[in-house]
């Protein structure tokens, strides 16, 4: 994923088509500056905006739709040429995920 630091989600796997063999990395968008779930197997994104609860991550199901490709990660939102940009620290917990639900990954 690039030599910047990236931070994973670690309360729980992707639940997407890769049978939960993916983990999820944070990410936002540069420009729109939505930020995202993705994962590192197949590249689904899960736009946190739809699964972030007080104090926990409730991710559904997902439907087998593939939102992006794990070796290029764009934008759902704004648009599909622009790539994702790992989350920084700061700005995950600016979110309200709680630094014991994810790690650093470098």
């Amino acid at each position: 994923m690039g030599n910047e630091s990236t931070f994973r989600l670690t309360t729980d796997r992707c639940p997407c088509c890769c049978g939960g063999e993916g983990e999820l990395f944070f990410f936002k968008c540069p420009t729109c500056q939505e930020s995202f779930l993705a994962c590192d197997e197949v590249g689904t994104v899960f736009p946190m905006d739809k699964i972030l609860k007080p104090g926990q991550i409730d991710i559904p199901p997902c439907e087998g739709k593939f939102e992006s490709l794990p070796w290029k990660l764009t934008c759902p939102r704004c648009d599909p040429q622009q790539r994702l940009v790992p989350c920084t620290k700061e700005e995950i917990t600016a979110l309200g995920v709680l630094e014991s639900m994810f790690a650093n990954d470098r």
